[in-house]
């Protein structure tokens, strides 16, 4: 057999394989595409209740301007029609000096995602800083006029490890731990936005398929929302965050657990 002749087996073969391959990869799409309107149909489903009971108050509570954004708008953007939002903010991120920028820029954000109020407190013993050690019970009291003053019937926060092994959000977590074991707050139910793998954490919509069995998810669809927040968030808005953005599943996903 001549060279020639091989070439062209060989161009036939390949052809023939890309055909099929291509068969392969449109029926392949096809049932993902199924499987995922299926899931998103099953969970829209357990989330629908009953539209006549009066809207509660809900508080996110966060360490820093731009923690709703990059780690929330799923939840924010899924409880809003039912709820009235309230934002808390432990500090006013100026870890780097831009304290009062990024002050504006929440209080911009906070009227962009449809928040009933946005508060920061402000505190000088509470400051922005991996490093830095919160007084707990004095956050305490703080947090707990606001409650009051707002009638807060839930807590969401960060977890333990907090999503990106911050202090300051692991900080929060077991802030609502101690309030939630005083016994003080029975009205309340605190609930914490649970952390993943470093692999899970960047595979953005994909991860859908390990959350079947969280009891409280939520999604968001409109990757523009966090890009808008974001963009509002202009001195926060550098080349790693925008990747995050982009990749992270915290665009598209929140999966809370309640603490006991």
């Amino acid at each position: 057999m001549c060279i020639r002749d091989r070439y062209m087996g060989i161009m036939d073969f390949l052809e023939i394989f890309n055909v099929e391959l291509e068969w392969y990869f449109r029926y392949a799409l096809i049932i993902s595409n199924f499987v995922l309107i299926t899931v998103l149909l099953i969970f829209r489903g357990r989330r629908q209740g009953t539209t006549d009971e009066p809207r509660k108050n809900v508080l996110i509570l966060i360490a820093h301007p731009d923690d709703e954004t990059m780690f929330f708008i799923p939840t924010i953007t899924s409880l809003k029609a039912d709820y009235n939002l309230f934002l808390y903010c432990t500090t006013n991120g100026d870890y780097d000096g831009l304290g009062k920028v990024r002050e504006k820029e929440l209080e911009q954000v906070g009227k962009y995602l449809g928040f009933s109020d946005v508060h920061i407190l402000g505190d000088p013993e509470i400051k922005d800083g991996p490093n830095e050690k919160w007084d707990l019970n004095r956050l305490e009291v703080k947090l707990k006029d606001y409650i009051a003053q707002k009638n807060i019937e839930g807590v969401l926060t960060f977890d333990n490890y907090g999503v990106s092994g911050h202090s300051n959000h692991g900080a929060l977590y077991h802030l609502a731990v101690q309030m939630k074991r005083s016994g003080n707050y029975e009205q309340i139910k605190f609930y914490a936005l649970q952390s993943v793998n470093i692999i899970r954490k960047y595979i953005g919509l994909v991860d859908i398929i390990f959350t079947l069995r969280d009891e409280f998810t939520y999604f968001n669809f409109d990757i523009r929302k966090n890009i808008k927040a974001m963009s509002i968030h202009y001195s926060q808005f550098v080349w790693f965050r925008k990747l995050f953005v982009f990749f992270s599943r915290y665009t598209f996903i929140n999966s809370l657990r309640l603490i006991t």
